[in-house]
């Protein structure tokens, strides 16, 4: 049994389930001033917040399947993921990921809730995801540094069509 954020109010809450969906704008609103208040207490500069639909999307997929390489790349120890039962009160992880050194000046936070037989009471999938600004990000698009250079976003054209098909429709 597969129950996503969409089909839970449909259901009948079981013990310890909301019967309405949780309220992820908000949500992510609280982990991104968490994540600076974090950042701030240990002497390094807030980042500005970005609103980015496709982290919801990419935190849908990582609860689906594996997270992608710009989410979790062992190699360099950079896991900007983790899942909770507790996101407004659990911050262990995000204060780990809040520590980690960027030269992005913004960030994004996309939350996703998932029902299914592994977590029968609900587990919240969170992604805090350094980037540039948007108008940084739709220069960078147009504009190349040098002949030989070509901004390249994970969230290109190829990109949704990778995502898990009740991952795709999220707005």
């Amino acid at each position: 049994m597969i129950a996503f954020l969409s089909r839970a109010v449909a259901q009948a809450p079981a013990a310890g389930i909301a019967a309405t969906p949780p309220d992820l704008n908000s949500i992510e609103e609280n982990i991104a001033k968490k994540f600076n208040d974090l950042r701030q207490k240990r002497g390094l500069k807030p980042l500005a917040f970005r609103k980015d639909i496709r982290l919801r999307m990419e935190a849908c997929s990582t609860a689906f399947s594996k997270p992608a390489y710009y989410i979790d790349a062992p190699t360099i120890h950079r896991r900007l993921w983790y899942s909770t039962q507790a996101p407004t009160v659990d911050y262990s992880e995000l204060e780990r990921i809040s520590y980690i050194e960027t030269q992005r000046d913004h960030f994004g936070v996309g939350a996703w809730f998932l029902i299914d037989d592994k977590h029968p009471h609900g587990t919240y999938w969170i992604i805090v995801y350094p980037e540039h600004s948007a108008s940084s990000e739709w220069l960078r698009r147009r504009f190349y540094l040098t002949d030989d250079f070509e901004y390249v976003t994970p969230f290109d054209k190829s990109w949704r069509r990778r995502l898990p098909q009740q991952c795709q429709q999220i707005k």
